[in-house]
């Protein structure tokens, strides 16, 4: 998102810069940003320029340290970026006009036109008319129509619930445009005492709902009061929304309000819980809490990952499904702002929980959103630990208003990045304490503590972000580890006192290039299939044989070169004799495998073609039998997700049948791949 006149790579470098403890290093900037010495050099200067622009001194870089804003420039800089308003002009993305155009819409108190629309965002006549074509595809999508009548000017019709669900799933990615002013609230005091209503709900409640919701609701409901367009509900569905504490507050508070209304409000309320259930209260007989075990039996089916304890992830699944189920049930979209975030830094993750949701589709024979599945992502993801050093005493505090979902993968990301923390601990906002012990606080929310640095973050990490954490955790650990003012007592024999003091920031920037390096390791990217599958592990194999000898036949390469133990065979047989030919993961394709501790000695995949069919239980036909040992619960992601790539298109398959040798099946996955990733590039 570009924020005024600074492009996007210009403002991820200067937060990075403002966030920063110590010296942020050019090299540093190189590496997060992916980017060479001589366009860090540029973007600096375009920094530069936006900062004389506003009155504020440039940065400098100093010779072999980097750069550091000092604490008086940094409060100038953050009190700039929070105090400007519509005043300098933003320039909004292609998306964010088509999501303001469809949201005004909704929202508006009068008749629209073209000209209307360009004084919004600010573009030329040509470029609104390109908007509106694709606000109109949009819609489609929607099952609702984009059009201008001449004494309506434009509008949208179709079904209220349907529009009130396209507008929530829109309005939660700009909102920000509304709190900051960039886009002016047509009815804003209507629109404040509603809000303060919601506040007052919540606190009432003591809960946390998700952070921006009541800011739309506020919106939306302020535009709607002059409209005679309600929804109807069922009286099973009244029933069950007005025995709820939200909806009892609801018609407390907004009294002059439509029941419809009043019934409408509490459904998003009720679906916008941060985490307000307690496991312990409710019956392990309730469907919700059957259907989260079955989803997590799911994933593992899919993913080849078996948790240690579900309990924990039961827990937050089933909180988040609990309140989901309201969203599914009457079409209310929250959105999710975090969606393409995820699906870009948790690509292959994302793939796997798609396909467990295909599980959840037929099982509430609705269909999930992918905002829905980007949450789903979160939670699983914040459950899967990649092989831990060494703990040290470290302790982390997490402040997420966003909820458990994305607080558990912040702990997750955190946990791998920093393998030396003693425990991390994720809260809500309305829980911070000023007076805690903790080493280091990472909250994704502005918090003014003046006794502990917080360090703001984005939801989901950037690489500034891990960054920035690593640093600050090397500080901390260098502190209690090497303590500091003992090394430079020792020094101060040898040196006199203004030496000290560069000799002090030396060592401080010595200790973050070293976690620099262990930073740029951890980024390493996951393990394709063809990395992984070499030639000599693809076999055809003509004979008909049982279900057990194809299991035993298709793990043979991986036992002689040492990647698995014998009983990692047997294992797989005995899963498959106590639960089923589960692990089918399509027609005629096996994924077998079973626990690292069932003896997994390294990451291994073979892939075996059976010329006659193989029959296992209940008459079920493979004709391809992948083997995979996975050596933990995270190096074998990528992999998972390139098999789902190759075997989700049966046309695929059968061309895989036919292929004669392991050299043309080999040949065949390679371009096979090569072809999908094209295809998700485009």
């Amino acid at each position: 998102m570009t924020l005024y006149n600074l492009d996007p790579r210009c403002k991820d470098i200067l937060d990075m810069l403002l966030q920063a403890p110590t010296f942020v290093s050019v090299q540093d900037i190189m590496a997060t940003k992916n980017i060479s010495r001589r366009s860090v050099y540029y973007d600096i200067n375009k920094i530069n320029e936006w900062l004389e622009a506003i009155g504020i001194e440039p940065i400098e870089v100093e010779r072999s340290k980097g750069i550091l804003i000092n604490e008086e420039k940094r409060k100038v800089v953050k009190k700039q970026l929070l105090s400007m308003t519509r005043s300098i002009n933003y320039v909004f993305s292609p998306m964010e006009r088509v999501s303001v155009i469809i949201c005004t819409t909704l929202m508006k108190t009068k008749q629209l036109h073209i000209e209307d629309y360009m004084e919004i965002v600010q573009v030329s006549r040509n470029t609104i008319i390109n908007d509106l074509k694709m606000v109109a595809k949009k819609m489609v999508e929607y099952e609702l129509s984009f059009g201008y009548e001449n004494k309506r000017g434009y509008h949208i019709l179709g079904s209220e619930r349907n529009k009130r669900m396209v507008f929530f799933l829109y309005f939660n990615e700009i909102s920000e445009f509304y709190s900051k002013n960039i886009i002016a609230v047509e009815k804003v005091e209507r629109a404040d005492e509603i809000l303060v209503k919601l506040y007052e709900i919540e606190s009432k409640l003591q809960t946390d709902y998700v952070r921006g919701i009541c800011l739309s609701i506020a919106i939306y409901f302020s535009s709607i009061e002059s409209r005679g367009t309600h929804l109807e509900f069922s009286e099973e569905e009244e029933k069950e929304i007005k025995e709820t504490k939200e909806y009892q507050l609801v018609s407390e508070k907004f009294v002059y309000m439509h029941d419809s209304e009043r019934l409408y409000m509490t459904l998003h309320l009720l679906g916008s819980r941060v985490q307000t259930i307690s496991f312990s209260e409710f019956n392990k007989d309730d469907e919700i809490y059957e259907i989260t075990r079955s989803l997590i039996h799911e994933f593992s089916r899919v993913s080849c990952i078996d948790f240690e304890s579900t309990e924990e992830l039961e827990k937050a699944l089933f909180q988040h499904l609990k309140t989901s189920i309201y969203r599914y049930r009457y079409g209310i979209q929250l959105g999710n702002p975090l969606l393409e975030d995820i699906k870009r830094e948790y690509r292959d993750l994302f793939a796997i929980v798609s396909k467990t949701c295909e599980y959840l589709e037929q099982r509430l024979s609705l269909p999930i959103p992918e905002s829905e599945i980007a949450y789903i992502t979160l939670h699983f993801g914040g459950f899967i630990h990649a092989q831990r050093k060494e703990k040290k005493d470290i302790s982390i505090l997490i402040v997420c208003p966003n909820g458990v979902s994305t607080g558990n993968m912040l702990r997750h990301e955190v946990t791998t990045l920093i393998a030396r923390t003693s425990s991390v601990t994720v809260i809500s906002l309305s829980e911070y304490d000023f007076n805690h012990n903790y080493d280091v606080v990472i909250s994704i929310v502005e918090i003014h503590d003046k006794n502990h640095e917080v360090l703001k973050v984005h939801p989901i990490l950037s690489d500034n972000d891990r960054l920035m954490i690593l640093k600050r955790c090397i500080n901390v650990e260098s502190e209690q580890q090497v303590r500091m003012e003992e090394v430079l007592t020792i020094v101060s024999k040898y040196v006199n006192k203004e030496e000290l003091t560069y000799v002090k920031e030396d060592l401080k920037h010595y200790f973050n290039a070293v976690g620099t390096n262990d930073f740029l390791r951890v980024k390493q990217k996951g393990i394709s299939l063809i990395t992984a599958l070499g030639r000599e592990q693809v076999a055809v194999h003509k004979e008909k044989v049982s279900w057990q000898q194809s299991i035993h036949i298709a793990s043979r390469i991986l036992l002689q070169d040492g990647a698995i133990e014998e009983r990692y065979i047997e294992n797989i047989i005995q899963k498959n004799i106590d639960l089923g030919p589960y692990m089918f993961i399509t027609n005629e394709v096996v994924l077998a495998h079973a626990k690292v501790e069932d003896g997994v000695n390294r990451l291994g995949i073979s892939m075996t073609l059976f010329k006659e069919p193989v029959v296992f239980e209940k008459n079920k036909i493979a004709r391809i039998v992948i083997v995979l040992a996975a050596p933990d619960q995270y190096k074998h992601i990528r992999i998972l997700k390139d098999i789902m790539t190759i075997f989700r298109i049966q046309q695929h398959i059968d061309e895989l049948l036919v292929c004669k040798n392991q050299v043309e099946v080999y040949e065949l996955l390679n371009i096979i791949i090569k072809k999908e990733e094209l295809n998700e590039n485009e």
